[in-house]
């Protein structure tokens, strides 16, 4: 747009031609180079001394210098050449403009043509391929052509637009949908408008209650997220207009430009229940406003659903959920179908789950029973009455179908109707004659509850498995069944084996001499009726085994009341009851006898109900009956016979034993540990570039070794960048560095890690250079452990090739989290300022660099198209840092040639085809620069002309392609040469850009979008105690090391002991008082030694090595910080106790002093 506007304007004026040697591309009008093509075979002339010397000269005097202006002379010889020519970073063929046209045909040729301009030129012979030689020229052989004004003044207004559409013409609700604005005339001071009602004409409301509406809480059960645009064009705000309902995004630009910015709606299905009664499709709409002017709407219809859902109560089949009225499972295995009495009641257990009684127009629940099903409607009624009856729920049936109806409410009932989960019982019988033998009865028809949902009659429904039942049969009456079809039982023994899995292994039933505690031997001694007959007099018998020591019965509490009699080891017996809702207890022998046999004896054992269980309590013996000796290996057998009246009279009791091994030790579960390590991830803000925008954490819960050796992986998702790491908890020794795979940052942390409170978190910013394909991204945390440990979710370990090198093919590491990370953002195209100290993982806005690090620094002013569509003819003039820019207080300097690269920051790729680089060692005011001065070339040199790199104050980077979706940014590597001295100072990045389609962006030093690199430390001082007769090893006391900033805080002797005399430290030892000495240095002395307080500390230095050539210094008291303080100690004497050289000072009555000692 800018080019050819140039090239419009420069048409009629007057052609003058110098000789220049310069090869130009498609972006040398950006440099302001201005060439003509045609058909006349006129030779370029050079042009005079005196207007060669003229024209420069007002280039020197130009107001975009900030220095005096100087005269540069130019020779007037025909073959001189300017100082401005090219740098050429990749080979462009050089073509001699060969114009094959006849002199009566007349084409201009316009450098820069957008592709997409392909509208025909007017004329009678075009060749294509010309068109595309004559786009790179060598300006030696120049022509000149008159210009085809027709195609230049072409209106721009043709090819402008403005946008909004939807991405869905239909949603539901928990669903989104994306409005997208876009445009290209966005001047400055528009402003637009996108508004986003949450009410419809035909009955939709999404509002919550009336009143609620505050940013933090708006009156909307919808969420709306927008793409913010870049700071360089305006700003983009969301608020919620309660009165009006409505959500509104307000775009203002304070730049031309062109974008495109995302709106997503997200639905909710938690509609308030006084707004919105009705299921249903509703049309919503949308509207583009510019400066208040109505522009376009935009429909979508939003289906509201409400899907009801039935199921059994224990799921699967109906005998999973039948129940008799004393409550008790008929089938306590799903695999079980026991036969049920005939015209005997019993229930099916049901739930209804969300039921939305705002939607609810009319519900019926269908239930098709077996033929001779009768309803008990007065028992269903009741048993139901506590949940279902603010719905005003009713049954009946109707032939073999029960009903169940939840009929609408009224807006007074719905106030009190709260539940939306409720609990069906039907209560009922086959009332019929009992049939010879057990007969299956079933209806194929399924139980299903339809709601309808709206006016119309829209409908929801569910289904479930149909009823199926056996009822029994004449000749499977009581005195007929075999006894092993009328109980189960089950007993347990002391303990089982494990596996070396550390599961139980009930296969290897033991028990352990070793045990010599009272305990159960046997547990869970119970008998269950398995039948649908109330059981008579049901008579439980437990022969205790030779071999154990038996003195009680666990009784456990709430049983249901029954007699028992001991038999005791003497012969004798002991009875006794226990009555209904007792308390757990242990029954035993009033003379302390031990127990040979247990009867227990209940009244009844109603159909499928279970017996309590119980433990027979006691120690193994240590011989048997006989006097032989119990050992390992030995067998023992628990004997349980169950029987009752009305059975069958030839049947024996029913019999159940279990045996148990008894052996030495009491089994130990194996030692399976599993490290106990967690981490998480969280995003909190989704706007591009903001800072702290989420957060990667660590947790340890549990450790196998203390210290443990650990390896976290953190990839950071490709829309962030580091901010920071919170390693206060971590290990001294932890290391943190960082990796790349496949253009992915990886932080890696690594240590031995002792403390279940060691943990780590890691502070990620969004980046500001987003595009297509960064908005969506993840992050993944990966641990390595030791060979052979394990973690405790061991279903996530990495063994994914695609993985591996994220882990640096660890065989032993696992995931510990993974979690989405979005950015929405408006696309343009827009320049961006980034840099990245010592301390610096990555390119970040701002920069860090540690003043014990090295001194070299980046700064990179980058350009970023996040179009679907390339961009052309980019021009970026880089400021370099310093003083002279009025805000950085530190000189950043350029090293040489290499120092200026154009590198595409999502891949790390540096770029070299379509690059020309510039240099200049003027302080060139970036605000004055004009895209289409011709004068601006003039102020710099190629590389190769360059004879001080560290002169080198601005930078000019051409870039004749940024493709679709692409950051390239124009790099400054460089250093601080007085880095030592910079401390706590900071330098900005600097920059202006600009495109064919894109007005100069300027961004100053020190603004709000310039980038900086702060130079900052801090030191640690060590303490030690050294023993002064070296009898042994210095002792280090690291719990009272301190730590300065650089640059800010004093060094002081009191910072670590502030005690002055010798007699301090008896004092600290007698009274434990540790005001003037820490108690950690007084726990540290051993005895017979005491601190030698009075002859002072001194501070070793560390000897360490620091580069840029950095003099390494010993700390001093009473000085401020700095760098080489890092590592330094101080060190105290240790002396034996009766060291001490004690004075005595008396004065005599000549007041003369005399001295002892």
């Amino acid at each position: 747009m800018n080019n050819r506007k140039y090239i419009k304007n420069s048409a009629n004026a007057r052609q003058r031609f110098s000789i220049r040697k310069l090869t130009i591309g498609t972006a040398s009008v950006l440099l302001g180079t201005v060439f003509y093509l045609g058909t006349s075979e006129t030779t370029a002339q050079a042009a005079s001394a005196d207007s060669a010397e003229k024209e420069v000269q007002t280039v020197a005097t130009s107001p975009i210098v900030k220095n005096e202006a100087t005269t540069v002379k130019s020779s007037a010889d025909t073959n001189a050449k300017t100082q401005i020519v090219h740098q050429k970073t990749a080979e462009l063929a050089k073509t001699d403009v060969e114009n094959k046209t006849d002199k009566s045909t007349v084409q201009a040729t316009e450098a820069n043509v957008d592709k997409k301009d392909d509208k025909p030129v007017a004329t009678k012979d075009v060749n294509s391929a010309e068109k595309v030689r004559q786009n790179t020229q060598t300006l030696d052989t120049l022509k000149a052509v008159p210009t085809n004004t027709a195609e230049l003044n072409e209106s721009k207004a043709e090819n402008t637009y403005t946008d909004f559409t939807v991405d869905k013409d239909k949603i539901d609700t928990e669903d989104s949908v994306t409005f997208n604005f876009s445009t290209n005339e966005a001047k400055a001071g528009d402003v637009y408008k996108i508004v986003i009602p949450e009410t419809t004409t035909d009955g939709f409301d999404g509002t919550t209650k009336d009143g609620e509406s505050t940013d933090k809480n708006p009156a909307t059960i919808d969420s709306v997220d927008f793409g913010q645009f870049d700071s360089s064009y305006g700003t983009a705000t969301k608020t919620y207009d309660a009165d009006k309902k409505q959500w509104v995004i307000t775009d203002t630009f304070t730049h031309d430009n062109t974008s495109s910015q995302p709106i997503i709606l997200t639905t909710s299905n938690h509609f308030r229940d006084d707004k919105l009664h009705s299921t249903g499709t509703f049309t919503r709409q949308a509207f583009l406003y510019k400066n208040d002017h109505l522009l376009k709407t935009v429909e979508f219809k939003q289906t509201v659903t409400d899907s009801v859902y039935l199921y059994w109560e224990q799921g699967g089949d109906s005998k999973n959920s039948l129940y008799t009225t004393k409550g008790n499972k008929v089938n306590v295995d799903s695999n079980e179908n026991y036969p049920l009495l005939a015209n005997t009641d019993y229930e099916w257990h049901l739930n209804i789950s969300n039921f939305n009684e705002n939607f609810n127009y009319g519900t019926t629940l269908e239930i098709p029973m077996p033929e001779n099903f009768v309803l008990n409607t007065d028992a269903t009624n009741k048993a139901n009455n506590s949940d279902l009856s603010a719905y005003n729920a009713s049954f009946s049936q109707d032939g073999t179908v029960v009903k169940l109806t939840l009929p609408q409410l009224s807006e007074a009932q719905l106030s009190r109707a709260s539940n939306i989960y409720s609990a069906v019982k039907i209560i009922g019988q086959f009332k019929m004659d009992v049939p010879r033998g057990n007969t299956q009865l079933s209806n194929s028809n399924q139980p299903t509850i339809t709601q309808q949902t709206n006016a119309v009659g829209d409908k929801s429904s569910s289904s479930i498995n149909p009823v199926t039942v056996t009822i029994l049969g004449k000749d499977h009456g009581l005195d007929s069944l075999p006894i092993g079809d009328i109980f189960t039982a089950t007993i347990d023994p002391d303990r089982y084996e494990f596996k070396s899995d550390g599961s139980i292994d009930d296969s290897k039933p033991v028990t352990p001499m070793e045990d010599t505690r009272n305990h159960n031997l046997n547990s869970s001694i119970s008998a269950r009726n398995t039948t649908a007959y109330n059981l008579k007099n049901v008579v439980m018998t437990v022969n205790i085994p030779d071999g154990m020591n038996i003195s009680g019965l666990s009784v456990p509490s709430n049983t249901n009341g029954f007699k028992y009699t001991f038999t005791l080891a003497d012969g004798t017996t002991e009875t006794g009851s226990v009555d209904v809702n007792n308390q757990s207890t242990i029954l035993k022998d009033n003379a302390g006898k031990l127990i040979k046999k247990v009867v227990l004896t209940f009244d009844e054992l109603n159909a499928f109900e279970s017996a309590p269980n119980f433990g027979l309590n006691g120690v193994l013996a240590k011989t048997y009956a006989d006097g032989s000796e119990v050992k390992v290996g030995n067998n023992l057998h628990t004997d349980l016979y169950v029987t009752a009246d009305g059975i069958n009279n030839s049947s024996a009791p029913a019999l159940f034993t279990q045996n148990q091994i008894i052996v030495e030790k009491i089994p130990v579960r194996p030692e399976v540990h599993y490290n106990t390590i967690t981490a998480s991830g969280r995003q909190d803000n989704k706007v591009p570039g903001a800072s702290e925008a989420g957060r990667i954490s660590s947790y340890i819960s549990d450790l196998l070794n203390k210290p443990e050796k650990l390896t976290y992986y953190a990839v950071l998702p490709i829309n962030t960048v580091l901010s920071s790491i919170n390693k206060t908890a971590l290990p001294r020794d932890v290391k943190i560095t960082s990796f790349k795979v496949n253009g992915r940052t990886v932080v890696k942390i690594s240590g031995e890690f002792t403390a279940t409170n060691q943990n780590w978190e890691l502070v990620l910013n969004n980046s500001n250079l987003i595009t297509h394909l960064n908005l969506s991204s993840d992050l993944q945390v990966y641990l390595a452990l030791p060979e052979g440990e394990k973690l405790s979710n061991t279903s996530y370990r990495v063994t994914d090739q695609s993985l591996l090198p994220f882990v640096e093919n660890s065989e032993n590491a696992y995931r510990l989290t993974t979690s989405n990370w979005d950015v929405i953002a408006a696309t343009g195209t827009y320049s961006k300022s980034l840099a990245q100290g010592n301390q610096d993982i990555d390119l970040l806005f701002k920069g860090q660099s540690d003043d014990k690090g090295s001194w070299n620094m980046t700064f990179s002013n980058v350009l970023v198209n996040s179009e679907d569509k390339d961009t052309y003819n980019a021009v970026v003039v880089s400021h370099v840092p310093g003083t002279d820019d009025g805000k950085s207080q530190f000189d950043f300097k350029l090293k040489d040639a290499n120092s200026v690269q154009v590198v595409n920051t999502a891949t790390g790729d540096i770029i070299e085809s379509g690059i020309e680089k510039y240099y200049s060692t003027e302080n060139i005011n970036l605000n004055s620069i004009k895209w289409d001065d011709p004068s601006l070339k003039s102020h710099f040199v190629t590389a190769d002309k360059v004879t001080d790199w560290a002169k080198i104050k601005t930078v000019l980077t051409t870039i004749s392609v940024v493709p679709a979706n692409s950051t390239y940014g124009v790099t400054l590597n460089g250093y601080d040469p007085t880095f030592e001295k910079d401390l706590n100072k900071t330098a900005y990045g600097s920059s202006v850009a600009w495109t064919d389609l894109l007005k100069p962006i300027v961004i100053n030093a020190g603004d709000k979008n310039s980038a900086s690199i702060t130079i900052s430390g801090q030191s640690t001082i060590n303490f030690k105690l050294h023993f002064n007769d070296g009898s042994q090893a210095d002792i280090l006391v690291p719990d009272i090391n301190h730590t300065y900033k650089d640059g800010v805080d004093t060094v002081n002797k009191s910072d670590f002991i502030k005690a002055t005399k010798n007699s301090d430290y008896d004092n600290a030892v007698n009274n434990k008082d540790y005001s003037l000495i820490p108690k950690a240095v007084l726990d540290a002395i051993p005895n017979g030694y005491v601190l030698d307080v009075e002859s002072g500390a001194k501070i070793e230095n560390s000897d360490t090595k620091y580069p840029n050539g950095m003099k390494n210094g010993t700390a001093e008291f009473g000085k401020t910080s700095m760098y080489y303080f890092d590592g330094d100690t101080v060190v105290y004497n240790l002396i034996k106790a009766n060291s001490f050289t004690k004075k005595i000072i008396v004065v005599n009555c000549n007041n003369k002093l005399n001295t002892f000692g």
